[in-house]
């Protein structure tokens, strides 16, 4: 099943946990991710400096990235925060 095949709008919460790292452009798939969800979405990104290839690695964010990437996705952000090796952002859409 690829992404296209998943009605839009199917699941209440998105949540992605280190895989943004490994996207080769971050802002185009977190935008993708908006058609999915009804209320939130959680996405969990490593901040250190480790390289993990599977098979790319290609960006870290801190709490202003995420809060960047929300906002040109039009998500609205509920919470942004770094927990020391994480930063984590939680969204909603204007849905909720």
């Amino acid at each position: 099943v690829g992404y296209e095949d998943i009605p839009s709008f199917k699941f209440d919460v998105v949540i992605s946990g280190q895989t943004i790292e490994h996207v080769k452009q971050p802002w185009e798939w977190v935008k993708s991710l908006t058609r999915y969800y009804r209320k939130y979405i959680c996405i969990i990104a490593p901040n250190t400096c480790e390289e993990h290839k599977y098979p790319i690695d290609t960006f870290r964010f801190l709490p202003d990235g995420i809060r960047e990437l929300f906002e040109w996705a039009e998500i609205k952000p509920l919470e942004i925060f770094a927990n020391g090796k994480d930063t984590i952002g939680i969204g909603t859409n204007d849905n909720t």
